[in-house]
């Protein structure tokens, strides 16, 4: 037994100075199942295979390669009810999951890292701001500081967005003298 099999991640904080990364598998079982059909948990990034699909997904997949490209070629996002392997995790998210009763099966790999509110001071200070310019009636003052915290978010989740919403093609202008 190794040490990452130790950890009670049940229990482990969430605010601690130590946060796990882990890459585990996951089993649901049959009871699991039936609670979470309509909405399951853990979705992930894979690439589906056209034996999965309905009658009516087959048909509207033929009909889509007639016009176009194979839609399945690419990854995608997938909500289903099968047994995970290999998903990567935060701990709080595995939790989570073991609270709503996934079980483990497998711990593969870990990364324990310090981790600490580095943006708190920025945040809180932003948001005493645009509450003194709101109680002012400063409406740039507010809208400045609203502006910062909204381009703060976007900026930290820039990357994780863009694995889901791509960034739409550059509009190309054509200019003329």
């Amino acid at each position: 037994m190794n040490d990452l099999e130790k950890v009670d991640f049940l229990h482990y904080p969430d605010e601690g100075n130590e946060g796990i990364i882990v890459e585990c598998s996951l089993s649901y079982s049959q009871k699991l199942r039936d609670e979470t059909d309509l909405l399951p948990l853990c979705p992930r990034k894979r690439i589906i295979s056209a034996l999965e699909l309905s009658p009516q997904q087959l048909e509207e997949y033929n009909m889509m390669m007639k016009r176009s490209h194979d839609p399945l070629r690419e990854p995608r996002i997938s909500i289903d009810v099968h047994n995970k392997s290999h998903v990567v995790l935060l701990h709080k998210h595995l939790r989570y999951l073991l609270e709503k009763g996934m079980k483990v099966v497998a711990l593969h790999k870990a990364i324990i890292f310090n981790q600490e509110p580095w943006l708190k001071s920025f945040i809180d200070m932003a948001v005493n701001l645009r509450r003194k310019c709101r109680l002012e009636n400063d409406s740039i003052g507010e809208e400045l500081a609203k502006k910062s915290l909204v381009a703060i978010w976007g900026f930290a989740n820039q990357f994780a967005l863009q694995s889901i919403y791509p960034p739409p093609p550059l509009p190309i202008y054509l200019v003329f003298f």
